[in-house]
């Protein structure tokens, strides 16, 4: 009998503890039916999304503007910079602004049949002599062209610069290696004589030599300036005639010394320039650069007047002004500027030489001698092309 009370006591509190499950399980079901049946009421479609017809990004329009913008920017920048860094000379005004002295000539670069400057050096066939005719000498072999109008265009400037008596004894220097010198004295004093009158090229750069190898005169083949400097030789037997232009006449540099400002400074050049001075009207003479040595500095005061020769964008303007202090420290008398090797299609050379209704250009002659023009070895010398 007990036993089966217990087993009636265990059943019975297995049948509520089933029932308070079943109430329980019951009543979380009425409540989910009852959140499941409820509706949100502040929740509606305002407009149906569509499809755009272009992405978003990214914005090819904007980005093309803004490349472009800062493109443009940055390239006036870049442009104002260079201008800002660059210490050469470059244009006349840059001249007149540095030492106040005027722009006798500006003379173009020379320009290849393919519309590039060439700067080496160039020949043109055979000359009369047999010698191979060299461009340098553009007065004389390209006579109509830019480069020729230009140092007509000098000679007149000197030859006006004086108006009662134009300078006799003509320097022609630079303030460094390199920037034509040699070329413009040599075709100065081919203007020179083509007026008819008797001109002397004197080569006194008793370093590195540029007018006899101009002039196609082998160097060691002719006695020459410090011949006579040196007392060996006579201003008769170092004078040597062009065979090809007429009233020229050249004193070659001869062997090189060992000293050339102390024969420079000697008597004997004040002596030779006086002879000169009776037997020629015009006297040009190529010296040094005048940063390399004195001997252009000497010469100077023996001269009725000096040239300084300027490469166009090559040249610094603290070299520039230097040059022009120590020629003015000796008191010799500046008649200006050569400006070499221009960009021919810069502004200022186009405002300079391009107002004519015409243009120069080559002959039949020259067009020919140009069609022929071949490249040589490169020199380091300044008797290079304009």
């Amino acid at each position: 009998m007990a036993q089966s009370m217990v087993d009636y006591n265990i059943l019975k509190r297995d049948a509520e503890a089933n029932k308070t499950m079943y109430i329980g399980l019951l009543t979380k079901l009425k409540e989910a039916n009852i959140s499941a049946g409820l509706k949100s009421s502040n929740i509606r479609v305002v407009d149906p999304a569509m499809v755009p017809s272009y992405p978003s990004r990214p914005a090819k329009a904007r980005n093309i503007g803004l490349s472009f913008l800062v493109g443009l920017v940055g390239g006036i920048g870049l442009a104002l910079l260079r201008e800002y860094l660059d210490n050469t000379v470059k244009t006349p005004d840059d001249i007149e602004n540095l030492v106040r002295l005027p722009a006798l000539a500006v003379v173009p670069a020379f320009t290849g049949e393919n519309g590039t400057g060439r700067r080496g050096r160039f020949t043109t066939g055979s000359s009369l002599n047999g010698h191979e005719k060299r461009i340098e000498l553009v007065a004389q072999h390209l006579p109509k062209s830019q480069m020729s109008e230009a140092f007509r265009a000098l000679r007149t400037s000197i030859l006006l610069s004086q108006a009662d008596h134009p300078p006799q004894v003509i320097l022609v220097t630079s303030a460094l290696p390199r920037e034509g010198k040699t070329t413009a004295a040599a075709n100065l004093a081919v203007t020179l004589a083509q007026l008819g009158d008797r001109t002397l090229l004197i080569d006194a750069d008793l370093r590195k030599p540029g007018v006899g190898r101009l002039l196609n005169m082998t160097d060691g083949k002719y006695a020459g300036l410090s011949s006579y400097l040196a007392g060996v030789s006579s201003l008769e037997l170092v004078a040597v005639p062009h065979p090809v232009i007429p009233n020229l006449v050249a004193i070659p540099t001869g062997p090189l010394p060992p000293n050339p400002a102390d024969l420079l400074s000697s008597h004997k050049l004040t002596d030779a320039l006086r002879e000169l001075r009776g037997q020629y009207k015009f006297i040009v003479i190529d010296s040094p650069p005048i940063m390399a040595a004195t001997d252009a500095v000497i010469l100077s005061v023996q001269a009725d007047g000096v040239l300084l020769v300027v490469r166009s964008g090559e040249t610094p303007k603290e070299a520039f002004t230097r040059a022009r202090d120590l020629l003015t420290s000796v008191k010799c008398h500046l008649l200006g500027v050569v400006l070499n090797a221009v960009d021919s299609s810069a502004p200022d050379y186009y405002y300079s030489y391009r107002y004519y209704p015409y243009s120069y250009g080559y002959g039949p002659q020259e067009a020919a001698h140009s069609s022929e023009t071949s490249h040589s070895h490169h020199s380091d010398d300044d008797s290079q092309s304009l």
